[in-house]
């Protein structure tokens, strides 16, 4: 069945693996058709622009209906938005009923009603006939997180920090179930009485049964990862059950029902999607996986950028074999074709050459290019000179002895940081990151490439870790470049890899500080009580001496200590 799944950019295939919806941080949804691997539809909730879907639900596929399983319901907010992906237009919009975020959906038997369930700890049932709330009950003490209607009965099971089971004919509480210690992020139902679940922050997926006497699970699985969404489907009474981690890695396991395992269960195989390496050095780097469909021929996966997500079938046999790493190649853009847009079809454009503006082509007619001295002026006013010309004993430093009265623009600091990044040249990028002032660096990085943008943000973390003395000017340029870009890096996959020891940097930096802080007041107390050591303190820097060699290690200076007081 489709399960809703709440994350903060989210993917979730149709109950029969047909279509694939992808919700973006800027709250748009787009629906992909598989068989076509083309965009289908697409729209912007009026109160999701500029804000996250919380999670999505697909309506069931039902076997004499041949339109069934093409809405699907998304929550914003409070609210509950049904679109028709088939006709491309807005069903209805249910509000008025939740006082809190909708976090969890989920259609009932037949698509006859629809429940969302909130962070308010109720639950409410709609009529799709009429889109009208018939019934609402508190279904948890704190809020629900997640919602899963059986498909052939009239049962509900709801999450938060506990699973429970509920009659849809009177509302009653059939059984419960707890063991997951954190909120659960996952749940299905299995057939008659089986339920599966994960939960957040956790690496155990579990499997309750109602026939079972007691709360505790019938089995565990475990991952090597904290698992985002698990994925389930029953073939010749095996129970396959598919984890998505956190890092992008598929862990899949089987349980018999026939056989009763009391011991934790491990995946048999791992599956893995990787870029290929383009050059000599280079090392593959994980493709993220979006949303995972399970069948009985195989696992329909969808990877790479929500922004256009490759989707792909593999057999069951393709997955065996322990860990398998399948390595595909670079999406060549992310920009949508042409025939995507619903709204122009067989319209036919006639190809024509384009021209690729740079910060060389923005100069206006105003402008005119001044010689290094031993630099001769090529006949084109526009080409550069070459970078060992620049860089030789009359290049970089003789233009800096000219320009020593002369503020570097923009244009000129984009040009000079580009060619650093791009050569590897230390010098050079040094001599950019000298700037101090935020309205240049901002326009600069504004005006930089985003084939640049990363290799920059990892050249100026990389600084950071080798000059931490340094912290106060590279972190101007860190702020403005993640400011500036911050819709560009959120779609490359390398980004966490490059943040995380940015991250460690700020915890170290942040466990000295406290320690310094804590010298710092022991010092104080010493100048209070002992007039001897006062003096010692006021005539020579102790702190700077002492303090920012010994205890740092680093060489701060006696300025950034005092920062401390």
């Amino acid at each position: 069945m489709a399960e809703g799944v709440a994350a903060a950019e989210l993917a979730v295939f149709s109950e029969d693996g047909s279509r694939l919806a992808v919700c973006s941080l800027d709250g748009e949804l787009k629906v992909w058709s598989v068989a076509t691997r083309t965009l289908v539809s697409r729209f912007t909730p009026e109160d999701a622009r500029g804000g996250a879907i919380a999670t999505a639900s697909w309506s069931r596929v039902l076997p004499k209906h041949r339109k069934s399983g093409q809405k699907i319901a998304v929550a914003v907010s409070s609210k509950v938005v049904v679109w028709n992906a088939a006709k491309g237009r807005e069903e209805c919009v249910l509000s008025g009923v939740h006082s809190s975020g909708v976090s969890g959906l989920a259609w009932g038997p037949e698509n006859c009603c629809l429940y969302s369930a909130s962070e308010d700890k109720h639950v409410a049932v709609w009529d799709t006939k009429t889109w009208e709330c018939n019934h609402k009950w508190k279904a948890d003490k704190h809020g629900v997180k997640c919602i899963s209607c059986h498909g052939d009965r009239d049962i509900v099971a709801t999450a938060g920090r506990t699973i429970k089971l509920w009659n849809c004919d009177d509302y009653s509480l059939i059984k419960r179930f707890s063991g997951h210690a954190t909120s659960v992020s996952s749940l299905i139902f299995i057939g008659d009485g089986l339920l599966i679940s994960c939960a957040r922050d956790d690496r155990v997926i579990s499997l309750w049964s109602s026939e079972v006497k007691g709360s505790a699970a019938v089995a565990s699985f475990t991952c090597e990862q904290e698992v985002s969404s698990c994925h389930v489907t029953v073939t010749m009474g095996t129970v396959h059950v598919v984890a998505r981690t956190v890092e992008g890695v598929l862990h899949m396991f089987k349980y018999p029902l026939t056989n009763q395992i009391a011991a934790p269960i491990s995946a048999h195989s791992t599956v893995q999607f990787t870029t290929g390496a383009t050059s000599k050095g280079e090392t593959p780097s994980p493709l993220p996986v979006l949303a995972v469909s399970l069948s009985s021929e195989g696992i329909t996966v969808a990877h790479g950028s929500s922004l256009r997500p490759s989707i792909e079938t593999l057999g069951w046999s393709e997955c065996e074999g322990g860990r398998v790493c399948l390595v595909r190649e670079k999406a060549a853009g992310l920009l949508l074709p042409g025939d995507g847009d619903t709204r122009t079809k067989n319209h036919k454009t006639q190809s024509r050459p384009v021209t690729v503006l740079g910060p060389g082509h923005m100069t206006s007619d105003g402008d005119h290019v001044t010689p290094c001295p031993g630099v001769e002026l090529t006949s084109d006013p526009t080409a550069e000179a070459p970078l060992g010309s620049r860089m030789s004993g009359g290049g970089v430093a003789s233009c800096r002895e000219q320009g020593k009265n002369r503020v570097a623009t923009a244009e000129s600091l984009s040009r000079l940081l580009g060619q650093a990044v791009q050569s590897g040249d230390r010098s050079l990028l040094e001599e950019a990151l000298r700037v101090r002032r935020e309205n240049i660096i901002r326009q600069t990085l504004r005006r930089l490439p985003l084939s640049l943008i990363l290799p920059l943000l990892r050249q100026l973390v990389r600084l950071l870790e080798t000059c931490p003395s340094r912290g106060l000017e590279l972190s101007l340029w860190v702020h403005h470049l993640l400011t500036q870009h911050s819709a560009y890096l959120i779609t490359q996959p390398q980004l966490m890899a490059v943040l995380s020891s940015f991250y460690q940097v700020l915890e170290t930096r942040s466990s000295v500080y406290n320690k310094l802080c804590r010298i710092h007041g022991k010092l104080g107390l010493m100048n209070i009580h002992d007039p001897e050591v006062a003096a010692e303190i006021v005539t020579q820097p102790l702190i700077s001496a002492t303090l920012g060699e010994e205890v740092l290690g680093h060489g701060e200076s006696s300025e950034q200590v005092n920062v401390c007081s």
